[in-house]
């Protein structure tokens, strides 16, 4: 979703200083403008300002992360907000359909958050195939 606003951004301001340019019939005025490095910068710049954003403000996703470092009571919370009873006339509790829910998530997780370096995650064995796909679709992007 961030990488989808942050582009249309990137092009409503592109578009925007398009506006300054000369006239393309005016030759000499074309040949002496520098605003094209204005047009090129802010894209890029929005790119700088949305790798800063992944990389150091967005969080994991709340539950997995909660599962990954041990918040079990907190990641229960996380469940709640999205998780409702389907059938109110079903014998378990909220809290139980939560609780399994969670259990299966915590079993499904692979991935220890205390023992997983960054580097380990973006450039191990298991993961290094992902990272150069990652890598290439957002350079030729």
């Amino acid at each position: 979703m961030a990488h989808n606003a942050f582009t249309c951004i990137g092009y409503v301001i592109a578009f925007s200083l398009a506006a300054f340019l000369p006239d393309l019939d005016d030759v000499e005025a074309n040949k002496v403008d520098e605003n094209w490095r204005l047009i090129y910068m802010f894209p890029a710049l929005i790119g700088l300002i949305e790798i800063f954003l992944v990389l150091f403000v967005y969080p994991f996703e709340p539950v997995r992360y909660c599962i990954m470092t041990g918040r079990d009571e907190e990641g229960k919370k996380h469940l709640a907000k999205v998780y409702r009873k389907k059938d109110p006339s079903t014998p378990e509790s909220i809290d139980q359909i939560l609780s399994l829910q969670y259990a299966f998530m915590k079993k499904s997780t692979s991935m220890d958050a205390s023992s997983t370096s960054f580097r380990k995650a973006v450039c191990g064995k298991k993961y290094a195939k992902g990272t150069w796909v990652c890598f290439f679709i957002n350079t030729f992007n």
